[in-house]
């Protein structure tokens, strides 16, 4: 498969990987396309996936907040739980 893909849409193998691992993928298969549509949906996802890597990057580049991160971490594994707000409470605000 990833022979066809580097073919027809002159992907990389990095790029193919990226690809994989998006839910848009399965969409490819869904509808007829062209060589031309097949790559502008493909690059799109890459791009969406590189935004979403350097998103994680700049927190991670944060010295601060990521102590802040780990801080949280080591509260909740050690039972401080109870300081937390729960994701299904936090939505009724």
């Amino acid at each position: 498969m990833y022979e066809y893909f580097n073919i027809a849409a002159g992907l990389s193998q990095a790029e193919y990987a990226l690809l994989l691992n998006s839910y848009e993928f399965f969409a490819l298969f869904t509808s007829p396309s062209t060589v031309d549509e097949l790559k502008t949906i493909i690059h799109e996802v890459i791009a969406e996936d590189l935004e979403a890597w350097r998103e994680t990057f700049e927190i991670m580049a944060d010295n601060k907040l990521m102590a802040q991160i780990k801080k949280a971490d080591k509260d909740w594994e050690s039972g401080g739980k109870k300081a937390y707000v729960s994701w299904d409470n936090l939505k009724r605000v």
